[in-house]
């Protein structure tokens, strides 16, 4: 490899770190800004849909909310177990 391919090759990597950066701030921010609107909202139509999208965006305390909010999403799962019946053999 010549020197110029190295160069554009370093440039192309730091621009990819970049831009990789560049989305997990914005999606940071709009996690941030979704989970305030989801506080902030009149009705629990708009604090769903708000909280929703804080969830997708990754923001912990909306996922928090959510699943006390909602609670009836997850009332017909099974609690996950720490895979005794695959050592025991016996059902939890």
């Amino acid at each position: 490899m010549n020197m110029e391919a190295k160069l554009w090759f370093m440039v192309l990597c730091g621009l990819a770190v970049l831009l990789s950066y560049l989305a997990g701030f914005w999606r940071r921010k709009t996690a941030a800004a979704a989970f305030a609107a989801a506080r902030a909202a009149a009705t629990a139509k708009e604090r769903d849909r708000y909280c929703r999208l804080a969830v997708l965006a990754g923001h912990r305390e909306a996922c928090l909310m959510f699943c006390f909010a909602r609670s009836d999403f997850f009332e017909d799962h099974q609690s996950l177990s720490m895979g005794i019946t695959i050592l025991h053999g016996t059902p939890t």
